[in-house]
């Protein structure tokens, strides 16, 4: 990732980077900036806050006045953080034919561990950063007022996709299983399920089996440093709930990745597997209603909803402090990685436990 010092947004309403290279002679030149997409401001009543959204379009869709496009969102979409690498996987896929055109709308951070995460009761947890628990809220953010306000300035189709890394794979997985209405392609590697003490896929198979999943494709990617007992956890989940025969599941192990390493190789194997096709014309995404009494809302740190709060308080993103200025916006791996040695020789028992379990009989579409 581009230190933020030297690559950062310059022009408004284009969304364009301005590399401070400096000439061999040493003289300063006229430039121009360069411009990938589009940047606007959306003032949030949900997160109570005025959010950057970065938005890729690809080749020929301005020149196409009938093309609409499917919509994945991003979060650490920023031009600082996983934007233009994301951007350029999308572009080179659309042009060699690996994917289909799609609209890549990037979420800037602000506050990525609030954002990001769920209520926790661990204390560990909560020393990564003093605001933490805001994901209820982030997703009703990008479903009460960005995807309108996408929907409003571009030409789109009704279906969607999410992708993200570490955190934002964990927010990924977490609104597979308590939002899956809401988007149509779930992408999440290296998804942080060790959080709160991995309660999530602990409770996936009783949350996944009171959701329909028709039509729905679900990619999860782990690199060296992940634990295989959370993804298991997660595989189990899906078969044991009975209710997700239908859903394209596709799992990959990238045990020669880190996880620094692992989001790119990743994410072009998971944009070729499930954003290929289209979404069957009768599975298209209906978004779980949220009725405007019960929705939350960030008020003071807190992700509140009508009969109070919806996590423990507290104060500001610690976010890249160790990693210092130029790291700021991207995902320390050191914490947001679970803390794991990453030995081979440890985990050979089980990835082959769980590739096993993954290409078992009656799981059709599963991959190592």
């Amino acid at each position: 990732m581009y230190p933020r010092q030297l690559l950062k947004p310059v022009a408004r309403p284009g969304l364009a980077a301005h590399v401070a290279c400096t000439d061999a002679d040493g003289k300063s030149r006229p430039s121009e900036p360069l411009t990938i997409g589009q940047s606007f401001e959306i003032r949030s009543a949900v997160v109570n806050a005025t959010r950057r959204i970065n938005v890729y379009c690809p080749p020929g869709f301005d020149a196409a006045a009938e093309q609409s496009l499917p919509v994945p969102y991003m979060p650490d979409g920023g031009m600082a953080e996983d934007l233009l690498h994301v951007a350029g996987l999308v572009q080179v896929s659309v042009g060699n034919n690996t994917m289909r055109p799609w609209l890549l709308v990037g979420i800037e951070n602000t506050e990525r561990r609030r954002d990001l995460t769920g209520p926790t009761d661990n204390g560990d947890d909560r020393k990564i950063a003093e605001h933490l628990g805001g994901s209820q809220c982030f997703r009703d953010f990008i479903r009460t007022e960005l995807m309108p306000e996408i929907r409003s300035r571009y030409r789109t189709t009704q279906e969607s996709g999410i992708a993200g890394e570490s955190l934002a794979g964990l927010f990924v997985v977490e609104s597979f299983v308590r939002a899956p209405g809401l988007f149509d392609r779930y992408v999440a590697i290296d998804p942080s399920l060790w959080w709160n003490r991995r309660q999530l896929v602990t409770a996936a198979a009783g949350r996944i089996g009171g959701h329909a999943y028709d039509g729905k494709a679900l990619f999860v990617a782990t690199s060296s440093d992940a634990d295989a007992r959370d993804v298991a956890e997660l595989v189990d989940a899906r078969r044991t709930s009975g209710a997700l025969p239908s859903l394209d599941f596709h799992y990959r192990t990238y045990p020669e990745e880190t996880h620094a390493t692992v989001y790119h190789p990743a994410a072009l194997t998971a944009f070729r597997a499930i954003l290929s096709t289209p979404v069957r014309a009768d599975a298209a995404t209906t978004a779980d209603a949220v009725s405007p009494a019960a929705q939350p809302r960030l008020v003071d740190g807190e992700c509140r909803s009508s009969t109070g709060r919806w996590r423990r308080r507290g104060a500001r993103d610690v976010r890249g402090a160790s990693f210092g200025a130029a790291h700021r916006g991207r995902p320390d791996p050191r914490r947001d990685a679970r803390p794991v040695v990453p030995v081979w020789s440890r985990r050979r028992a089980q990835w082959e436990r769980l590739a096993a379990r993954c290409s078992g009989p009656g799981e059709p579409g599963v991959q190592e």
